[in-house]
């Protein structure tokens, strides 16, 4: 069809209503992009398709949780270090596909899907990938000490230090000699060194060093001259859990570029998929049924009428 046509027909905003139903950043894509067809198998099968997830709309699980992972795969792939979050995205991929396959599994002993059970035969299983990302991150995709033995002792040595730091500024902010020249009694952070907010032109009292200066100027965060080398070696250590974390997450990233082109594939059919059931789903809301293609026949619009208009 001529884009004139199709902009007659108001089909840009059609399509942006089945865009709509879809679950996932992938389906709304496909829908985006998809045009009428004057291939008749094609068309067949696009209608198969849809009376297909039609008749199991209601058994098919969301698939929201699922966005686009394919930047992620592919710079695994590479050999790239992929970030917490992007490992989070990947487990929500292979959990939604598991959920879409077991109830597309579960709906064809009812009827037959030979459509869909092909897409989601390319779904991805990886149940141990999934297992091993759920050991190393949290759902906050914070990685867990248990990720690693050296990252167990190097947060051990992190927390008994920090205790101590914590005990000596505790004395400061109790002493009253000390806790008038405080601005606050409590205990800050900057630059990832803990300090006390003292009063400016006290800061000599404290001795140590000013790490920061507030906005105003009234304020200066000094690390006091009893905790300083404890917060150099507390900086060593942070620096040594972050490239131990580094070091966990490049080794979870091989993994994820191992299993770059099942993921891949899994991408495309999840994608596939949720548009075939945008499109259901935008079926049941019109109570729309399934035309009878003749090859080469006249076409009969029996009690048809544009989607935009009312029924009469």
């Amino acid at each position: 069809m001529k884009v004139r046509e199709l902009e007659r027909l108001e089909f840009d905003r059609l399509r942006a209503r089945v865009a709509e139903l879809a679950d996932t950043p992938m389906g709304r894509r496909i829908v985006e992009e998809l045009l009428p067809t004057t291939d008749a198998g094609e068309a067949v099968r696009r209608l198969a398709e849809t009376e297909e997830a039609l008749a199991c709309l209601p058994k098919v699980p969301s698939l929201s949780g699922a966005t686009d992972v394919r930047p992620w795969v592919v710079r695994a792939e590479k050999g790239g270090v992929l970030s917490p979050e992007a490992f989070l995205a990947l487990r929500a991929h292979l959990r939604a596909a598991e959920r879409l396959r077991r109830a597309l599994a579960e709906a064809s002993r009812e009827r037959p899907l030979s459509h869909l059970l092909a897409y989601a035969e390319r779904l991805a299983s990886l149940p141990a990938f999934v297992e091993e990302i759920e050991w190393v991150l949290d759902e906050r995709g914070e990685v867990l000490d248990r990720a690693s033995e050296e990252l167990l002792e190097i947060r051990r040595r992190l927390r008994q230090l920090d205790a101590r730091v914590r005990e000596i500024l505790q004395d400061y902010v109790r002493n009253p000699e000390f806790r008038q020249h405080l601005q606050e009694s409590v205990i800050a952070f900057r630059a990832g060194r803990p300090v006390l907010p003292v009063k400016s032109g006290s800061a000599p009292v404290f001795g140590g060093r000013i790490v920061d200066v507030s906005q105003s100027g009234y304020t200066l965060f000094v690390e006091p001259e009893s905790v300083v080398s404890l917060g150099d070696k507390r900086q060593a250590l942070v620096a040594e859990e972050a490239r131990e974390i580094e070091r966990i997450l490049r080794r979870l990233s091989r993994k994820a570029g191992a299993h770059a082109r099942e993921l891949l594939a899994s991408h495309e059919a999840l994608g596939t998929l949720d548009a075939i059931f945008a499109r259901a789903r935008y079926a049941a809301e019109l109570r729309a049924t399934r035309p009878t293609l003749r090859p080469r026949g006249r076409i009969a619009l029996r009690g048809a009428r544009h989607p935009f208009l009312p029924p009469a």
